[in-house]
């Protein structure tokens, strides 16, 4: 009889570790650092860089060693990190509040207003396009730097009505999408310049906080006043008032392999999955904090989420998947 109560408490706590732990022998919610305001998260190779308030963070997945870089003791500008960005060749490009800080292994080289065509220095996100341009989101216009040439967009020089650029990314027809602080979606199509506003789309807000692309081009738009989808013709938006959303400010957005979409507020993080909807709270599961910064999808499947105060964690149905040492 006693053989017979171990083999069903066996049986009962075998299943219960898999789904604490999952099958990859690594629990379902990881967190690295604590605390962290975490602005950015960008994969290399073993690596995950996370820019930060105070600083930047060098997290080994293989061997989950956590390093911290500051002004201290290495070439960053400043050590609000805002943006990380990975070129073709492996050069890191940290977006501060005093500028660039160009990183390629061995030398630190630094870009601001003054000593190149940077319009401003308040950072704010880059994205490298397929032919290797930069593109800089500053507090101060748009810049692209493309080989050794630096252009700049401004309201008074372009048709990016706004100066405060928020966001910037290239999707797969090398269309620029822009999001601004203060006057709303933005274009840029070759040379042509097309605004998304409140008058002429169903954008409920014209602060616009991220842009990603799901695997139909379909556009995600994180705005100050809910969620936005944009086919090329249909607009829809989620708020909480229509939606399973737990707050309509939303910092981030991030889509997995299988097309849902992961969405960071400032009360919990939530998962669209058709028409289904999901939320994660620090009160209802293990994320260590329910004000979302930035979302990451790595090229293993782990979200990688950066909190507003609590740090930097993973999350992956099944266990977060690291690789050996």
């Amino acid at each position: 009889m006693k053989a017979t109560l171990q083999k069903m408490t066996m049986m009962l706590t075998l299943p219960a570790l898999v789904i604490l732990f999952g099958c990859s022998g690594h629990p379902e919610w990881m967190k690295f650092t604590d605390k962290d305001v975490i602005n950015e998260i960008q994969e290399d190779g073993t690596i995950i860089w996370a820019g930060s308030k105070t600083g930047l963070i060098k997290l080994d997945k293989s061997t989950e060693k956590v390093d911290r870089w500051t002004v201290n003791n290495s070439g960053l500008s400043d050590n609000e990190v805002r943006a990380v960005a990975i070129d073709p060749s492996g050069t890191k490009w940290f977006g501060t509040a005093l500028g660039l800080s160009v990183y390629d292994g061995t030398n630190w080289e630094g870009y601001d207003a003054d000593n190149s065509g940077l319009p401003g220095n308040n950072v704010n996100h880059i994205d490298i396009g397929k032919n290797g341009a930069k593109w800089i989101a500053t507090s101060a216009g748009l810049g692209r730097l493309e080989g050794a040439e630096w252009k700049s967009y401004t309201n008074a020089t372009s048709g990016i009505r706004d100066d405060v650029v928020n966001f910037v990314t290239v999707d797969n027809q090398g269309v620029k999408w822009i999001g601004t602080n203060a006057a709303g979606l933005i274009t840029l199509k070759d040379s042509t310049w097309t605004v998304y506003d409140t008058s002429n789309s169903k954008l409920p807000s014209l602060n616009i906080r991220q842009i990603a692309f799901d695997k139909n081009n379909t556009k995600w738009v994180a705005t100050s006043r809910g969620l936005v989808s944009f086919d090329g013709s249909t607009w829809n938006v989620y708020t909480t008032s229509n939606s399973g959303l737990p707050d309509n400010l939303i910092k981030a957005v991030a889509i997995d392999a299988d097309g849902n979409k992961w969405v960071g507020t400032n009360k919990g993080l939530a998962k669209l999955e058709g028409t289904s909807w999901k939320v994660f709270t620090a009160n209802n599961s293990d994320l260590p904090n329910s004000r979302i910064n930035v979302l990451y999808f790595d090229t293993a499947g782990n979200l990688w989420i950066g909190m507003d105060g609590g740090g930097l964690a993973a999350y992956k149905v099944g266990g977060v998947v690291l690789p050996e040492n």
